[in-house]
């Protein structure tokens, strides 16, 4: 009988999360799980009960009534304004993490897996803050404890679980298997793909970027792509991205937005390279064989260090060094290309067994085991 899988993710907002569960999804397959999804939103607690259009069935509770339940890649450990912003004080931490997660009850828990786990820091942060937060780092044991199995897709969050003794696997973030599931290909004489937000990153944390000196190097960088003599295609995820490439952009060239999440997987393949503020745009184009550099504001964009994918920090570096090594990805993405689809294959087998380990006893009605940890070793 199909196990019950429920993820903790977003809907219809974000679709690095989308490409987050692709990813986690395309690990399932290559295991061979039988499973049917089911899906929390983070944002709404009525989400719980809610049905989605995507789900075959409905659930009382999907929580409680799922046979495993995974935090689908999104950032766990972050501690900002002083504390005003922390892992314990969002949204869905108290009926998602207190009331279910790590609620002290006799009730018998799903199977729980943290995949994907992050961090949302300052650029630089070195995780101080939120270890010396006592309620932070209890809750970042706590999820380890509860977790069969923790994946961490930044340096900075394994830094912080290391560091609390929290047993956890370092591996590339799930958005970069989402290819896997998808039967498309780079297309290496294609387009090079450019995403660049109006604040250089999702927010602005810490210094932050400064706002002036990232416009200019933004649309200098876009000058300095043109001369690779390749057409530019514009990637934005939302209107006030679409506004501020549309201005970036010449007469003919192309910028595309779409409101299915799964265009976007069609829009990153076809891509010879691409220059991404998006996180997980970079991360998902990688994935197909692409080329990719991350123009980062915070601690998310370490998610290329286990990809071996160029990371600058917008408005920080001037657009001549981005281009460089844009012109160096470019000369050579055909080998670049098989780098990372190698990386993405092993990556994929080593999250299936990962999964297979915790999930296979369920699958053939024993417990599962307990936490695990190793390292990510790429070939």
């Amino acid at each position: 009988m199909p196990l019950k899988i429920t993820f903790l993710t977003t809907l219809d907002c974000n679709v690095g999360d989308e490409f987050v569960r692709e990813g986690i999804r395309a690990a399932l397959d290559h295991g061979r799980v039988s499973y049917t999804a089911f899906y929390i939103n983070k944002h709404d607690a009525n989400s719980v009960q809610s049905p989605c259009a995507e789900e075959p069935a409905r659930l009382t509770d999907k929580y409680w009534d799922a046979d495993v339940v995974v935090q689908a890649g999104a950032p766990v450990y972050w501690h900002l304004a002083g504390g005003q912003a922390t892992s314990v004080t969002c949204e869905w931490y108290s009926w998602f993490w207190r009331d279910r997660v790590l609620a002290g009850t006799a009730r018998p828990q799903p199977l729980f897996l943290n995949i994907g786990a992050g961090s949302c820091q300052p650029w630089g942060d070195d995780g101080g803050s939120f270890l010396h937060d006592a309620a932070c780092a209890s809750f970042a044991r706590a999820v380890g404890q509860r977790a069969a199995l923790t994946t961490v897709r930044d340096p900075l969050a394994a830094r912080i679980l290391t560091a609390l003794d929290v047993p956890h696997v370092p591996m590339p973030c799930p958005a970069f298997l989402a290819g896997a599931r998808h039967p498309l290909a780079a297309q290496l004489d294609g387009p090079i793909g450019v995403n660049l937000m109006p604040q250089g990153g999702h927010y602005q944390l810490g210094e932050g970027v400064n706002l002036d000196r990232w416009r200019l190097s933004s649309r200098t960088l876009v000058a300095r792509l043109r001369e690779l003599r390749q057409p530019l295609f514009f990637v934005a995820h939302d209107v006030q991205e679409e506004a501020f490439l549309r201005e970036a952009a010449l007469s003919g060239e192309i910028v595309f937005r779409a409101n299915n999440w799964r265009a976007y997987l069609d829009a990153y393949a076809q891509c010879s390279l691409v220059v991404a503020n998006r996180v997980h745009g970079a991360v998902c184009a990688a994935g197909f064989g692409v080329p990719s550099i991350i123009l980062g504001s915070d601690t998310r964009a370490q998610i290329g260090s286990y990809l071996g994918v160029p990371i600058f920090r917008s408005g920080d570096d001037d657009a001549d060094s981005v281009f460089c090594e844009a012109q160096r990805l470019w000369t050579m993405r055909r080998d670049e290309s098989i780098r990372l689809l190698a990386l993405r294959n092993a990556a994929l087998r080593q999250l299936a067994d990962a999964l297979v380990i915790h999930l296979g006893p369920l699958m053939h009605g024993r417990s599962a085991s307990g936490p695990t940890s190793t390292v990510w070793s790429a070939p």
